[in-house]
């Protein structure tokens, strides 16, 4: 399958959401040439260097920049689990993935050194996407397309993502990149 000889695992966070730890453990444990890293995680064994005041690692063919950012904050539900977006070079394409970050121009200014490059595809959830916030950080970052993901099944939509899709929609920015609605758990090929 898709995931049967990864060179690499990268979480964003460790919500349940995303992430298993019986599975994970079970899998490394198998498959201890795998590299592995998530924010704060004494397991990671991938080699992380500094540059450009964050945390980079480089592996074969791509550099994954690990940009250390607030989790969102979802109506009173305040997330307090480390959280970072990635930057994934891979020869002379850009992919930014938001994870769960809170994008706002400030996070957009801590790492625009980094971020000051021509991004291919943008990786970002329904309200990143939806807010004046990330919005404006959207308009900094400047993708090509972004893919709007991490959307629930619709009877699992506890935090109403699909109808902050659908006024994004309706009422998208003409300043704003094209966008892809992505299907929950949806192969995607860029």
């Amino acid at each position: 399958g898709a995931f049967s000889n990864p060179d690499m695992i990268a979480f964003t966070h460790t919500h349940t959401d995303h992430y298993d730890e019986k599975e994970v453990s079970e899998y490394l444990a198998a498959n201890q040439e795998v590299c592995y890293f998530s924010m704060n995680d004494s397991r990671n064994n991938v080699p992380v260097e500094t540059a450009e005041a964050v945390e980079v690692i480089r592996m074969k063919d791509f550099k994954l920049f690990v940009l250390p950012v607030r989790h969102l904050t979802v109506g009173d539900i305040v997330e307090d689990v480390p959280s970072c977006s990635f930057l994934l070079k891979y020869g002379q394409e850009n992919y930014f993935i938001g994870g769960d970050s809170h994008l706002d121009l400030e996070a957009y200014d801590k790492y625009c050194g980094v971020l000051d490059c021509n991004i291919k595809y943008a990786f970002l959830n329904a309200v990143q996407i939806a807010s004046g916030f990330g919005q404006q950080f959207i308009r900094s970052l400047n993708p090509q397309t972004i893919i709007i993901y991490h959307l629930p099944e619709k009877e699992d939509d506890l935090f109403n993502y699909h109808s902050f899709v659908r006024n994004f929609e309706r009422k998208c920015p003409e300043d704003m990149p094209q966008y892809i609605v992505a299907k929950h758990m949806e192969w995607i090929n860029v």
